[in-house]
């Protein structure tokens, strides 16, 4: 199992993204069902090294995950969220059922910081997946302070 305690936007915390992704679609009971295509791109934070943007990628078919780091700025998906990677640091210290998540959302799309496109819903499984990656979950206690800017 990928470390919980990685800092934000690391390859190790990009892998352990994508194992808790895993697992979310997995304890949907219609995972075997579910097909769809997700990126989710970092916008403000530096290139990878191999040349893409800070994200990642993700496609389920029936219920298989496929998983990838990094994406690029003209790749789409059934649904997409460009974001200001500082949104994405706030938002990873709150949990989807904080009134503070769902403003900050509000807000970022509002004023253009994040950018959410698609016609597929995501479903409830990624409320699970997000708060699992929260520092203040019991796996993450040692996790940095993802709001300091230092990643």
């Amino acid at each position: 199992m990928t470390d919980a305690r990685a800092p934000f936007g690391t390859t190790s915390w990009l892998a352990m993204v994508g194992e808790e992704m895993k697992r979310g679609i997995w304890r949907t009971p219609q995972a075997l069902d579910y097909s769809m295509s997700f990126v989710e791109r970092y916008h403000g934070a530096p290139m990878r090294d191999d040349g893409t943007m800070l994200g990642f990628r993700i496609d389920v078919h029936s219920g298989a995950l496929l998983f990838r780091a990094g994406v690029t700025s003209t790749e789409a998906g059934d649904v997409v969220i460009d974001a200001d990677v500082d949104v994405i640091k706030q938002l990873t210290v709150l949990k989807t059922d904080d009134p503070r998540f769902q403003a900050l959302v509000s807000k970022s799309i509002s004023d253009g910081s994040m950018k959410v496109t698609g016609d597929r819903p995501i479903g409830t499984w990624s409320n699970g997946v997000h708060d699992a990656m929260r520092p203040n979950d019991s796996r993450c206690a040692q996790r940095p302070n993802l709001m300091s800017g230092s990643w």
